[in-house]
């Protein structure tokens, strides 16, 4: 089994948080209800 490492965030790295979720939806997309294709086109609010 692999390991799980928890890190906390600062709302300044948005974009680290997306690049996760994205690489995640495309590895492990059983595991969401959206689609890497879908959450790819959402707009960064927080950031850029």
């Amino acid at each position: 089994m692999d390991s799980i490492e928890v890190i906390d965030l600062d709302p300044s790295e948005w974009e680290r948080y997306k690049d996760l979720r994205l690489h995640s939806l495309r590895e492990e997309p059983q595991a969401y209800l959206s689609t890497y294709e879908n959450s790819g086109k959402e707009p960064d609010e927080n950031g850029g």
